[in-house]
């Protein structure tokens, strides 16, 4: 019963988003959200020297605060891109591009 309930709400909310013209800006918060969660997880060194800064046109951009957060980050990058289109759809991320901050 509630495996079904989650499930229709599932396929509701995009249809939802869609119409209040809000699916691309909860796609962008999905896909920030979940790349936090695993750099956190994956590179619990540097995690606070990262940041998720956007999302447009199919490419992520993390921002590193030094460059051993960023060195690290290009070398893990590979794992993340294939942690999130498993999580949040294969046609949803193309690219990750890392940017240093000064």
């Amino acid at each position: 019963m509630y495996t079904a309930y989650v499930d229709q709400l599932r396929s509701l909310l995009p249809q939802v988003l869609r119409k209040r013209g809000l699916y691309h800006e909860a796609e962008a918060a999905l896909i920030a959200h979940q790349s936090k969660r695993w750099l956190k997880e994956s590179l619990p060194g540097c995690h606070t020297m990262l940041k998720a800064r956007s999302y447009a046109d199919a490419v992520l951009t993390i921002e590193a605060a030094d460059d051993a957060s960023a060195l690290e980050a290009q070398q893990a990058s590979e794992g993340l891109l294939a942690y999130l289109r498993e999580e949040c759809g294969h046609d949803h991320i193309k690219a990750i591009r890392l940017a240093r901050t000064f």
